[in-house]
C-alpha cells in the first residue's frame, strides 16, 4: 500500500515536524524512567558492597573483654 509523503502540503503547517515533536515528546517519560531505573540499580549495588564489607570489619575488630 503506497504512503503519502507529502502530509500538510495544502494546509502549509510542518505535520512531520509536529509529528516529530510529538515522538520526541513522548520519549521523554521512558528515558526519565531509564535513568531512574539506572540510578537504582547504581545505589542497590552500592548497598550491596557495604553490606558485604561489614563481615571484613567484624572481623578486624578486636574481641573486647567482657
Amino acid at each position: 500500500m503506497p504512503t503519502i509523503s507529502s502530509a500538510g502540503i495544502g494546509s502549509g503547517l510542518d505535520i512531520e515536524g509536529i509529528i516529530s515533536g510529538l515522538m520526541n515528546a513522548e520519549r521523554i517519560p521512558l528515558q526519565r524512567i531509564t535513568d531512574e531505573r539506572q540510578s537504582i540499580n547504581t545505589k542497590l549495588s552500592i548497598y550491596g558492597v557495604i553490606k558485604n564489607s561489614f563481615p571484613s570489619c567484624k572481623r578486624l575488630q578486636p574481641s573486647s573483654p567482657n
